[in-house]
């Protein structure tokens, strides 16, 4: 059964990438070119995140194929495959001339399979050293463009691979259909580009970079029919060999086990040909850490809570991580207090007597300039000077930064960094509207010219774009990452799942879904049941 590819077949000595839509036939190119190396007698290791290439034992009749390489995990896996096991499988494959699929679609989450995946690689980059392809399917879910801090490690490991990988024989191949957030530190390093067929500018745009870093002229003519490609079609580029064509990959000949199934269509459980495993328990035997022999106690062994306890973990560090925003807010609390009584001639708060001052915060302290400040607005304009308001400042500063535009109600106060729910806010905007700073107008709320005249200094947001989206993330807590990515899909929309894997959280989590809830009550992003979710227009300047 042999392989007749569309590209030099140099392009499989080197790194790569295959980018395309979904139903593009990216994953069907990519098991093309599985099928050709293990055809050569090439070693191979699949990175496997959804479960899809464990059909390279089956022919599409169900009978064996000429490749009966060993599954680990997943639901067609012949041996288990658990996250505490990265640096033992890393280490086997290194060291041993066998190919195999490792599938990390079992793994209970995103985080579990990066644990796994750093250890992995980090194992594989130290011991090999012979010629390996190694396959690596969404490969953005591993390396994505925006980095948590707890991702830079695996981020390190991936850059590593493509890098420096080659020296040590490995030659790596990535597939993704979102290019734009695969990190491009590591599509840069591709040395063959298979762009299949893609119609998001976003999208586009990162197949437009790398082929720019090659030739920007010959570039123009590829991006044109990028969008018009057929299924299977693409554009392949292999600069060292002098190749650029729109080329047609044919079928591969194993089972198709990533097929989406029709409507109607009976799903069918297929059973993968049995193996003998024996060279592969041997292998990893062979490099499984010897455990060392703990002293015999009279308790009986306590049952195994490694689960448990890194759930507990990462708990304590979310829970960490949303303390150091409340300390913030905390503390800008207080300043703002302090600023207050220092216009009423008090003496500041520290954390020992903040609590004994509670009965008196800012919505029961009476501000003495304040219901002056309307009647001299018009000498404030003369002389220029900045009238003192009290706390009702901080809101109308909100408003004034727009002026003459406005906001909803809750856009006003995440600009204000007030809560809306509490007695404070009702008595600022009652005071601003009676002393004729503010007004409302179906719905929304303005500055008057009095009231932006009167506020002082400020300091204006960016115009609608990028810029906007991101001034507001830095007003709402820990949601930064989460309009990182929004930002480099608009116009495009997403669903819960992709924006939560991008961002290394559960779409079914709380902290998740709080996030969410933040940047949809302050109106910054649209909600669609079919189509997911994306900034709002306005924000993003397209209205």
């Amino acid at each position: 059964m042999k392989n007749i590819l569309p590209i030099p077949a140099i392009a499989l000595e080197d790194c790569g990438a295959i980018l395309g839509r979904r139903g593009a036939g990216k994953s069907g190119t990519g098991r093309l070119l599985l099928e050709h190396e293990l055809n050569a007698g090439h070693r191979c290791c699949v990175i496997d995140p959804k479960g899809d290439w464990h059909g390279i034992r089956m022919l599409k009749d169900g009978k064996p194929s000429p490749f009966q390489i060993p599954v680990f995990g997943g639901a067609h896996g012949d041996l288990d495959l658990t996250e505490d096991m990265g640096e033992m499988l890393g280490k086997m494959i290194a060291t041993h001339n066998l190919s195999c699929v490792v599938d990390m679609s079992g793994f209970p989450s995103l985080a579990a399979m990066r644990r796994f995946a750093l250890a992995f690689a980090s194992a594989l980059f130290k011991h090999n050293r012979a010629p390996l392809t190694l396959f690596v399917d969404e490969a953005d879910q591993l390396a994505p463009q925006q980095v948590p801090a707890e991702m830079a490690k695996l981020l390190h490991a991936m850059e590593a691979l493509i890098r420096q990988g080659r020296q040590r024989g490995i030659f790596m191949w990535m597939l993704t259909q979102r290019p734009q957030v695969l990190n491009k530190n590591l599509l840069s390093q591709a040395e063959t580009l298979i762009a299949m067929k893609m119609t998001t500018p976003h999208d586009q745009k990162a197949v437009r970079d790398w082929m720019n870093a090659h030739d920007p002229e010959q570039a123009k003519g590829v991006m044109a029919g990028l969008s018009k490609l057929g299924t299977g079609e693409a554009y392949a580029w292999v600069p060292g060999a002098d190749f650029l064509e729109r080329v047609k990959f044919p079928l591969f000949a194993t089972f198709d086990s990533g097929r989406t199934p029709k409507h109607g269509e009976k799903v069918t459980t297929i059973e993968l040909p049995k193996i003998d495993l024996s060279a592969v328990e041997a292998a990893l035997a062979s490099v499984k850490p010897v455990e060392k022999e703990k002293p015999a106690t009279k308790q009986s062994k306590a049952p195994d809570d490694s689960a448990a306890i890194r759930g507990l973990q990462e708990r304590l560090e979310i829970l960490a991580r949303e303390n150091k925003f409340l300390l913030q807010e905390r503390d800008d609390a207080r300043a703002l207090l302090n600023k207050v009584r220092a216009v009423l001639g008090q003496s500041p708060v520290y954390d020992k007597n903040l609590a004994s001052i509670e009965h008196k915060m800012p919505d029961q302290i009476p501000s003495p300039s304040f219901t002056q400040a309307a009647k001299l607005v018009q000498s404030k304009r003369e002389n220029n000077a900045t009238l003192s308001i009290g706390a009702e400042r901080r809101p109308l500063a909100a408003l004034a930064q727009v002026y003459p535009a406005g906001m909803s109600e809750a856009q006003w106060a995440v600009a204000a960094g007030l809560k809306r729910s509490g007695g404070t806010w009702s008595t600022y905007k009652s005071r601003l509207r009676t002393a004729g700073l503010i007004e409302e107008r179906e719905g929304r709320y303005f500055a008057t010219d009095a009231g932006s005249s009167v506020v002082g200094g400020i300091d204006l947001p960016p115009p609608p774009g990028p810029a906007l989206a991101r001034w507001w993330a830095g007003k709402l807590q820990s949601v930064g990452p989460m309009v990182d990515v929004l930002v480099n899909v608009y116009p495009e929309w997403t669903t819960k799942d992709e924006l939560a894997n991008t961002i290394g959280m559960t779409a079914s989590g709380g902290s998740f879904s709080t996030y969410l809830s933040r940047l949809s009550g302050a109106e910054l992003i649209e909600r669609d049941k079919i189509r997911g979710i994306r900034l709002s227009d306005a924000i993003m300047g397209h209205n």
